[in-house]
């Protein structure tokens, strides 16, 4: 078998930061498309990049490097040429919202590309910021029906949260995308009106 990339992103609370971990491996006999022989090890390699689209695979929005002109972030990995998982990438800019993407982590060794299986990566880092915040503020509320509408509020994101997880599982990504819209506008609509003023 050829090798197979592997990688994983992992955002940051702050949503415009991820941490990217390589995790394709050394060749074993459980790992039969890792980094070594009878595959390729890091250090053929000419080009690598993990490149992000929009759930549908069709608009390239963002490029991560891994290997090509001044980046290199296998040569430095413990294990290397046949690195175990590492994080190749802490705190590399993040300059999407929430949604689902499309991550494709591609290999090129001068004669042949290596791809990663598709990958529909969920982000949901400000809706997450959103619902933590109204817990914040129900917690310094005065009691009364100001209290009820936070609750009411913070319930229906909740609810959105679950079905936008149950759209991506099932792959209906349009489902989810419509969901993850609906929560957007819920968090940036609804606001704090002082205690007395609702």
């Amino acid at each position: 078998m050829a090798l197979v990339p592997k990688f994983e992103l992992e955002i940051k609370n702050t949503c415009d930061k991820v941490d990217v971990w390589e995790m394709t491996n050394a060749y074993s006999g459980g790992n039969l498309t890792g980094w070594g022989a009878p595959n390729i090890d890091t250090t053929a390699i000419i080009t690598a990049d993990i490149k992000i689209y929009d759930h549908t695979g069709v608009t390239l929005l963002q490029t991560i490097v891994m290997y090509g002109g001044t980046t290199d972030v296998y040569t430095s990995a413990t294990g290397a040429p046949t690195p175990s998982t590492f994080k190749a990438f802490t705190d590399t800019s993040w300059a999407q919202p929430d949604g689902i993407y499309k991550a494709i982590y591609t290999v090129l060794d001068g004669v042949t590309e290596m791809v990663s299986a598709d990958q529909w990566c969920l982000f949901t880092c400000n809706l997450c910021n959103c619902m933590e915040s109204l817990l914040l503020k129900m917690s310094e509320l005065c009691p009364g029906d100001k209290l009820d509408k936070y609750k009411e509020v913070y319930d229906r994101l909740e609810v959105l949260k679950y079905a936008v997880e149950a759209a991506h599982v099932s792959c209906d990504f349009a489902t989810a995308t419509a969901l993850l819209a609906e929560a957007n506008t819920l968090c940036t609509t609804f606001s704090d009106c002082g205690c007395n003023d609702c």
